[in-house]
Order: C-alpha cells, then sequence, then structure tokens
C-alpha cells in the first residue's frame, strides 16, 4: 500500500512538473508573442481580468495616442479611457468574458484603430482573463485620404487633358525664353507636327511672322509678366505660310518666389469672325453707295411732261456739287427721253450760289 502510493505519489509529482513546464513554454510564447505585438509601432497589446481590469497593457500604439501604459493598471476601460471608449467597447468586453471573440472600430484622441477582444483561457478551456489588441489605423486611414486625394488630381488632370487636346483653340506652355514644354493637338497641326515629334526644339516664336514677333517680345510678353496676363487681337502663322487671325491670351505662371517661370497661352481662330465683319462692313458700304445714289436721283429728278418735253423740279439748295448733278442728271435725260426742251423749275430753290450762277444751268 505504501509503495503503491509512493509511485502515485511519484507519478502525479511528475505530472504536476510536466504541467508546470507546459505552462512556462506557454507564458513564454505569450511573453514573446506580446512583446512583438508590442514592438509594433500601430499595436497595443492589454490583459485584462474578468471585470475588465487592467492587469498589463503594453504598446507603441497606446503612446501613440498619449496614453502612459502603467498608468492603466488596475483601472476599468471607463476609467481610463471615459465614458464615450467604454460605450464602444462594454459590449464587445462582455462577449470576450463570455468566451466570444468581438472586434469593433473606433476613435481616440484623433486617433482611429480597430481593437479586437478575445478571451484568455486556461487549460481547461476556462475563462480566466481579456485579452485585447488594438491596431492604429489613422496611418492606412491617412494613405487612404492621399490616394483618394490623389486620385482625383489624377482623374481632374486627365478631364483637364482630353479637354486640352478636344478644343480647337491653340493652347502652348512655354517658359520665359520661349522654349515649348507644352502644345495641344490644334497647336501641333498648325506647326505641322506630328504627335510622337519631339517639341524641345520649337519655341513659342516659331507661331509668329517678323512684324508679329516685335510686338510679342516688345509689348505683349513684358506685359504679361508684369501684370500677370494680357489679352487681345493678333496674328499666327502657319507651317505652310497662312496667317490666322486669333483672339489670344497669355498667362505668366509663378513660382513659390514670386518669379515668372512659365507663359501658357490660349489663342482662338477669329477668322470666320473676322469674314463676317469685312462682309458686314461690304454690306454696309454697298448700302451707303445706294443711299447715296438714291438721294442724288431725289436731288435731280427728271419728269417726261410731253413728248419731247423734260421738267426738272428742284427743291432746296444748290452748291456747286449738287450743280454738277444737277448738269450730269439733265444730259442723261436729254438723252435717254431724245427731249427738245426742257423746263428746269427752280421755284423750290432759295437760294442759288454764284458758282451755279457761273454755270448757267438756270
Amino acid at each position: 500500500m505504501t509503495h503503491m502510493t509512493q509511485e502515485a505519489m511519484k507519478t502525479r509529482i511528475q505530472e504536476l512538473e510536466e504541467e508546470l513546464q507546459t505552462l512556462k513554454q506557454q507564458q513564454t510564447r505569450e511573453y514573446y508573442n506580446t512583446e512583438i505585438l508590442a514592438s509594433i509601432p500601430s499595436v497595443s497589446v492589454a490583459m485584462l481580468d474578468l471585470e475588465g481590469r487592467f492587469l498589463h497593457a503594453d504598446g507603441q500604439g497606446l503612446k501613440a495616442v498619449g496614453v502612459n501604459p502603467e498608468h492603466l493598471y488596475g483601472k476599468t476601460t471607463l476609467e481610463a479611457f471615459g465614458p464615450e471608449v467604454f460605450g464602444m467597447a462594454e459590449k464587445h468586453l462582455e462577449a470576450a468574458a463570455n468566451g466570444r471573440v468581438s472586434r469593433y472600430a473606433g476613435e481616440y484622441a484623433e486617433h482611429y484603430s480597430e481593437t479586437i477582444h478575445a478571451p484568455q483561457l486556461d487549460s481547461n478551456k476556462n475563462v480566466i482573463g481579456i485579452t485585447t489588441l488594438s491596431i492604429n489605423l489613422t496611418l492606412n486611414q491617412h494613405m487612404d485620404k492621399i490616394k483618394t486625394e490623389r486620385d482625383i488630381a489624377l482623374n481632374q488632370q486627365n478631364m483637364l487633358q482630353l479637354i486640352l487636346e478636344g478644343t480647337s483653340d491653340f493652347v502652348t506652355m512655354s517658359t520665359v525664353d520661349g522654349e515649348l514644354v507644352y502644345i495641344n493637338q490644334a497647336t501641333q497641326n498648325i506647326l505641322g507636327l506630328h504627335d510622337s515629334e519631339d517639341i524641345t526644339n520649337k519655341q513659342l516664336f516659331d507661331l509668329y511672322s517678323d512684324d508679329m514677333l516685335q510686338e510679342i517680345k516688345g509689348q505683349i510678353i513684358p506685359a504679361a509678366l508684369e501684370a500677370g496676363t494680357w489679352s487681345g487681337e493678333g496674328s499666327i502663322s502657319t507651317y505652310d505660310g497662312r496667317a490666322i487671325p486669333v483672339l489670344q491670351v497669355f498667362i505668366g505662371h509663378k513660382d513659390d518666389t514670386g518669379n515668372v517661370t512659365h507663359i501658357s497661352t490660349i489663342m482662338r481662330d477669329i477668322s470666320n469672325q473676322k469674314a463676317a465683319e469685312a462682309e458686314q462692313k461690304r454690306l454696309q458700304q454697298e448700302i451707303i453707295e445706294a443711299q447715296q445714289q438714291a438721294l442724288k436721283d431725289l436731288s435731280t429728278p427728271i419728269i417726261p411732261l410731253f413728248d419731247g418735253v423734260l421738267v426738272m423740279p428742284l427743291v432746296g439748295s444748290i452748291d456747286t456739287q449738287r450743280s454738277r448733278d444737277i448738269m450730269r442728271g439733265l444730259l442723261a435725260g436729254i438723252s435717254e427721253h431724245r427731249a427738245k426742251t426742257v423746263i428746269v423749275d427752280i421755284t423750290g430753290v432759295p437760294v442759288v450760289d454764284t458758282g451755279v450762277a457761273d454755270q448757267r444751268i438756270i
């Protein structure tokens, strides 16, 4: 009996030693796991008892939000972080205490984190505490925001590129010295360039004739550099020698120090507008000439009275110029109607100057 008891005791001691060794190994693994996680800049680790009080806390994630891990020992989440954080964590802590893993995301001290609460089990699978792992996602959020802003900027840039390449206006950007750094498709066409052709050896000044170039260099560009912008009409030349009238805008672009480094130009072909203006001017001139002819006809009327007899009633003042018109009209009327007699009625003429009298038309 005693021998059996000693054997049983030896067996039990051996079992206890094995359990102790297993526990030490488990504690060592948990320690190193905790240390590894705690060393990650965005991660914090904590151990809580079933009442929710901190038994251990560590990690760069806590320090990032201004929390000293040593100040958490013995405190509850409510005491350590206040009612707002406790309101988010309460049901998740309760779930972990009941053996379930639970997670949530929230914000504290302007940092956004995802937190996982997991039950801590003993060898018999009983819940003896709560393990908490928090990952600070603020940097990820910031990177996502930067990526979103970058994507928006790229999309806007692509849309602007489509507009610039699709417009019929001539758009360029050059250095202050006139070296081209960008031209759109419309400008490539008038310069006779292919899409893949290098423009580094091209100048903004290649678009202008010698006469226009003097004005560009001497007046327009200096005005744009001083005021920031200049607009007005001008003319550009195509690769095959055609002149295109344009409405153009010059814009000076400054760097952070306020120095103008580039000049952009936007030029619109106004050939149709100029042609319309010329046509309108021509029509106006025709109207003026027709009106003048009508006035002449009215001022020198020829009325057939009988066969071979004409009457020319005159009204208003007669000066030397009108006298000549009367004479031309009178001779034309005599020739047209083969008249032998002309009656000139001057009862409506108040004054006849000496030049008219000398011509003896009346």
